[in-house]
């Protein structure tokens, strides 16, 4: 699908960042009542709503939130004749969570009376960074725009690199004894049964640090314990 004269709905704040990052920006057409970032996006029309009412403190959203979905409801309405208006080729939405954001099942009533071809639903469900460069590259191709998704990723990753480089610097500064040899000693005892239950899982951690680091590791003493 050529990204020009493309019509695209975000639901989900990040997809619309995301949108936005592969200068998309003029093709969004719609968004969801959370989507305010970047500048400007809030111009947009607003296709979506929570039921949930202003003002309500944690422990009233949590009561509230569970009595919509005790009752088989979404968290969400979507103005089904809005997004119908605005006719989008691509709709950006989520299946991590059904009470953060708008899902595909929220869109079910809109796309089953739909007109002429379906919108393309993208659903993303990121789980940890590669998930997220993954989303980056798959709204990419549904717009046509892999090279700019390619580009943006880069200088994502780019950019985490550094801040790597510079926590990693003032955190843990270059010392002339790194290259030396380091004894580490785990003693379960002195912190009771308690202590001791974790002694192995604080060891294994600390091996599995060392082989990431291609250090070398002996264990020149161990004891038993009852616990």
């Amino acid at each position: 699908m050529a990204s020009d004269g493309l019509r695209i709905v975000s639901l989900l704040p990040s997809a619309t960042e995301i949108a936005c990052g592969l200068g998309l920006r003029d093709r969004l057409v719609g968004r969801s009542h959370e989507c305010d970032w970047p500048a400007g996006v809030s111009d947009l029309p607003v296709v979506t709503r929570s039921k949930l009412e202003k003002g309500l403190s944690s422990r009233q959203i949590e009561d509230r939130v569970q009595e919509i979905v005790g009752s088989g409801l979404s968290v969400y309405e979507v103005d089904t004749d809005l997004l119908r208006a605005l006719r989008p080729d691509v709709i950006l939405t989520q299946t991590q969570c059904a009470v953060c954001a708008v899902t595909p099942d929220d869109l079910q009533a809109a796309l089953n009376d739909w007109t002429g071809a379906a919108p393309q639903l993208i659903s993303l469900a990121p789980d940890n960074l590669n998930d997220v460069w993954g989303d980056i590259a798959r709204v990419g191709e549904a717009t046509a725009m892999e090279k700019a998704a390619d580009a943006l990723i880069a200088r994502l990753q780019g950019r985490m690199a550094a801040i790597r480089a510079l926590v990693t610097a003032r955190v843990c500064p270059r010392d002339a004894a790194d290259e030396r040899a380091a004894m580490l000693e785990i003693r379960a005892g002195t912190g009771g049964d308690e202590a001791a239950l974790f002694a192995g899982d604080l060891l294994r951690m600390y091996q599995r640090y060392a082989e990431t680091q291609g250090w070398r590791v002996e264990v020149i003493s161990s004891s038993s314990s009852d616990a």
